[in-house]
């Protein structure tokens, strides 16, 4: 059986330019891997390369004050 690290998640979504987006995401990513221990083997990087749908994102698992794994995900949305 798979686990399930999203049941309960972070979603943000960053108000920012296309040009931007990239580092803006990353530097999100970074601030809530500073605050919360991320799970390493998590990390997938939609942003450097989108899905063949379109998708950017990136997605992060990051232990939760209560000790489980929770989805950290980050997006840009254009202005």
């Amino acid at each position: 059986m798979k686990r399930v690290y999203d049941k309960f998640a972070i979603r943000i979504i960053i108000k920012t330019s296309e040009e931007n987006e990239k580092t803006d995401c990353w530097r999100v990513c970074s601030a809530v891997t500073d605050s919360y221990r991320p799970n390493p083997d998590r990390l997938r990087d939609w942003i450097s390369n989108p899905k063949a749908n379109g998708y950017e994102a990136l997605h992060t698992t990051v232990m939760g004050p209560a000790g489980n794994w929770r989805g950290a995900d980050q997006n840009g949305k254009d202005e």
